[in-house]
Protein backbone atom coordinates (compact mmCIF):
# COMPACT_ATOMS: atom_id res chain seq x y z
CA UNK A 1 0.00 0.00 0.00
CA UNK A 2 1.39 3.38 -0.98
CA UNK A 3 -1.42 5.71 0.04
CA UNK A 4 -0.84 7.52 3.35
CA UNK A 5 -4.55 8.18 3.91
CA UNK A 6 -5.42 4.52 3.37
CA UNK A 7 -2.55 3.57 5.67
CA UNK A 8 -3.87 5.82 8.40
CA UNK A 9 -7.31 4.23 8.06
CA UNK A 10 -6.04 0.63 8.05
CA UNK A 11 -3.24 1.11 10.56
CA UNK A 12 -1.57 -2.26 11.12
CA UNK A 13 -4.60 -4.42 10.23
CA UNK A 14 -2.50 -5.93 7.42
CA UNK A 15 0.77 -5.78 9.33
CA UNK A 16 3.30 -2.99 9.39
CA UNK A 17 3.09 -1.07 6.09
CA UNK A 18 6.19 -1.66 3.93
CA UNK A 19 6.08 1.83 2.40
CA UNK A 20 8.25 4.17 4.50
CA UNK A 21 5.91 7.19 4.17
CA UNK A 22 2.87 5.16 5.18
CA UNK A 23 4.83 3.46 7.97
CA UNK A 24 5.86 6.86 9.39
CA UNK A 25 2.27 8.13 9.26
CA UNK A 26 0.94 5.01 10.99
CA UNK A 27 3.67 4.93 13.66
CA UNK A 28 2.47 8.10 15.36
CA UNK A 29 -0.82 6.53 16.48
CA UNK A 30 0.39 3.09 17.59
CA UNK A 31 0.14 1.79 21.12
CA UNK A 32 0.13 -1.51 22.98
CA UNK A 33 1.06 -4.63 21.03
CA UNK A 34 1.04 -2.76 17.72
CA UNK A 35 3.70 -0.36 19.06
CA UNK A 36 5.79 -3.24 20.44
CA UNK A 37 5.71 -5.07 17.09
CA UNK A 38 6.42 -1.89 15.16
CA UNK A 39 9.40 -1.06 17.37
CA UNK A 40 10.70 -4.62 17.04
CA UNK A 41 10.49 -4.50 13.24
CA UNK A 42 12.23 -1.13 13.21
CA UNK A 43 15.03 -2.51 15.43
CA UNK A 44 15.47 -5.44 13.02
CA UNK A 45 15.47 -3.30 9.85
CA UNK A 46 19.18 -3.87 9.24
CA UNK A 47 18.81 -7.66 9.19
CA UNK A 48 15.39 -7.98 7.55
CA UNK A 49 15.05 -8.38 3.82
CA UNK A 50 12.92 -5.93 1.85
CA UNK A 51 9.27 -6.70 1.19
CA UNK A 52 8.78 -8.89 -1.87
CA UNK A 53 7.77 -7.15 -5.06
CA UNK A 54 4.25 -7.51 -6.40
CA UNK A 55 3.59 -10.35 -8.82
CA UNK A 56 3.53 -9.33 -12.49
CA UNK A 57 0.23 -8.35 -14.13
CA UNK A 58 -1.66 -11.46 -15.19
CA UNK A 59 -0.11 -13.65 -12.49
CA UNK A 60 -3.46 -14.61 -10.93
CA UNK A 61 -4.87 -15.66 -14.29
CA UNK A 62 -1.71 -17.58 -15.14
CA UNK A 63 -1.80 -19.40 -11.81
CA UNK A 64 -5.45 -20.43 -12.36
CA UNK A 65 -4.61 -21.56 -15.90
CA UNK A 66 -1.68 -23.64 -14.67
CA UNK A 67 -3.83 -25.27 -11.96
CA UNK A 68 -6.63 -26.07 -14.43
CA UNK A 69 -4.23 -27.66 -16.91
CA UNK A 70 -2.34 -29.48 -14.14
CA UNK A 71 -5.63 -31.00 -12.99
CA UNK A 72 -6.48 -32.01 -16.57
CA UNK A 73 -3.16 -33.85 -16.81
CA UNK A 74 -3.67 -35.56 -13.45
CA UNK A 75 -7.16 -36.75 -14.43
CA UNK A 76 -5.88 -38.09 -17.75
CA UNK A 77 -7.71 -35.56 -19.93
CA UNK A 78 -4.41 -34.24 -21.34
CA UNK A 79 -0.97 -35.73 -21.83
CA UNK A 80 2.00 -33.97 -20.27
CA UNK A 81 3.06 -32.77 -23.70
CA UNK A 82 -0.43 -31.42 -24.50
CA UNK A 83 -0.61 -29.73 -21.12
CA UNK A 84 2.81 -28.14 -21.51
CA UNK A 85 1.91 -26.80 -24.93
CA UNK A 86 -1.41 -25.48 -23.65
CA UNK A 87 0.24 -23.77 -20.66
CA UNK A 88 2.79 -22.07 -22.89
CA UNK A 89 0.16 -20.91 -25.41
CA UNK A 90 -2.18 -19.56 -22.76
CA UNK A 91 0.66 -17.96 -20.78
CA UNK A 92 1.82 -16.14 -23.90
CA UNK A 93 -1.70 -14.77 -24.43
CA UNK A 94 -2.16 -13.80 -20.77
CA UNK A 95 1.19 -12.08 -20.35
CA UNK A 96 1.39 -10.25 -23.67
Amino acid sequence: MNDVEAGEILGTVRGTPPNSEVRAAVAADLDGVDKILFDFEESMADVMSPAPSSPPPGWGSLKRTFTRIYDSINFGDLTIEEGAEQVMNEAEQLLS
